[in-house]
């Protein structure tokens, strides 16, 4: 994959995320003015993840079976639809109709580009390289949504917060999907990814030779025959169906059932951080704009330390840079409640973002080199459908929970999470080690 087709990819993701992330402010933000309560709010912010929690494996076998195209159309449609809804009719039914359609939007763009990007490279020793740039993505969109969308809430009506700066955030977030609609027309064909077949099907042909157990993780056998095997091969013997039958077959691996529990920490961190963060704001007096400078705070550090992933794991291994980042992120948690005002939230923001956005490129590689050739796409579906699954039921447990701990006690509460799961992460050096070996 070459530099122009990456960036197009890039452009395409932000285009379609941003949508998702600027009505992920404005909808909860609304909902908190016409006098809703936390709990409300939680189940509208669990919206964004139901749709996806249901398309995501449809959209992963959709994808791999005729390319990224139609579903990336498909995608900026929902997107369009869902905010475009919201401008019209700025009441509680629309903006809950808007998070689903602009939750499944994300959702499914980003299942179906991670897969493309990952089809795309010749060598494995790349696929770190463009999923930590891909991975820009969702951080510029987390940067760009809120702080387009904060910024209209707050200036484009006849006064801060009114519903016609409510209707021109929604009406921003309608717009940018055309964009990647335009770009989703131009991507090329359905990329062979001989490499990546030839990985993927001689380490399976390593677990049904019998010189891998069905239990382990990529070991030294599979790693010497994915490593000798000619790019051109991509076996596909009729042994390996229990593995290709059903997506229980994808879970039979263990290294991936840790590398989705990894990443479930993740992503309960962020979505603790995007549900307490506008109530924490609203309950200090920041207006909407200093939340979404929060928010993109978070994002723009996300992005960073993404562009310096490539160079950090070159300098240390990735299972320990996961286990910093993990543990660095529980105690930020734990630390954001006793911050007094914006500068200093800004600062917790930044840390966190930091250590979350380290993450998901180390999680996506892995996930990419583990899954059996021809199913990447429903692999990372698979990933996808946890972190939505989080994302659904975690706001609506937030909303219970904060009524009766407070939002500080949230933040704590996610942060001892994260800090008892870190342990999770060490044993990730034996899926690393083979990945490596077969570079």
């Amino acid at each position: 994959m070459n530099g122009r087709e990456l960036a197009r990819v890039v452009v395409t993701q932000v285009s379609l995320h941003s949508a998702m992330t600027g009505c992920r402010l404005a909808a909860p933000l609304l909902a908190l003015q016409q006098g809703y309560s936390a709990s409300a709010v939680g189940v509208l912010l669990a919206l964004f993840a139901l749709a996806p929690l249901f398309l995501a494996l449809p959209a992963g076998r959709m994808a791999d079976r005729g390319g990224a195209r139609l579903p990336l159309v498909l995608s900026a449609l929902m997107a369009i639809v869902g905010a475009a809804a919201a401008a019209l009719w700025p009441v509680f039914g629309m903006l809950c109709l808007a998070a689903l359609l602009t939750g499944a939007s994300a959702s499914t763009a980003l299942i179906v580009l991670q897969r493309h990007v990952g089809r795309a490279v010749a060598h494995p020793a790349e696929l770190k390289t463009v999923f930590s740039w891909l991975g820009i993505a969702p951080a510029a969109a987390n940067f760009l949504g809120p702080m387009l969308a904060g910024l209209l809430i707050d200036h484009a009506g006849p006064s801060p917060t009114h519903e016609l700066g409510f209707r021109a955030a929604f009406a921003a977030m309608a717009l940018l999907p055309l964009l990647g609609w335009a770009l989703a027309l131009r991507l090329p064909g359905e990329p062979e990814a001989a490499g990546a077949a030839a990985r993927s099907g001689a380490a399976e042909e390593a677990m049904t030779a019998g010189e891998v157990m069905p239990g382990e993780p990529l070991a030294a056998a599979a790693v010497a025959a994915a490593a000798t095997t000619p790019l051109a091969a991509a076996p596909a013997a009729p042994e390996r169906a229990a593995v290709r039958d059903s997506v229980w077959g994808l879970l039979a691996l263990p290294v991936l059932r840790r590398l989705l529990f990894v990443n479930w920490l993740q992503a309960l961190a962020w979505d603790v951080h995007t549900f307490v963060l506008p109530i924490l704001g609203t309950e200090r007096g920041l207006s909407a704009s200093a939340i979404g400078a929060l928010m993109a705070a978070f994002a723009v550090a996300a992005m960073l330390v993404r562009m310096a992933l490539p160079r950090l794991t070159g300098r240390a291994a990735e299972w320990q840079i996961m286990l910093v980042c993990t543990l660095s992120a529980a105690a930020t948690l734990v630390l954001y409640p006793w911050m007094p005002g914006a500068l200093s939230m800004g600062a917790c923001s930044v840390a966190l973002g930091f250590a979350l956005g380290a993450v998901q490129p180390m999680v996506l590689s892995l996930v990419h080199q583990t899954a059996p050739h021809g199913r990447q796409g429903e692999a990372m579906a698979l990933r996808m459908m946890t972190i939505n699954l989080s994302s659904l039921l975690m706001p609506m447990l937030f909303g219970s929970l904060g009524a009766l701990i407070g939002v500080g006690g949230l933040f704590w509460l996610v942060g001892g999470v994260l800090g008892a799961g870190a342990r999770a992460v060490p044993p990730l050096r034996a899926a690393e080690s083979a990945g490596s070996a077969a570079s």
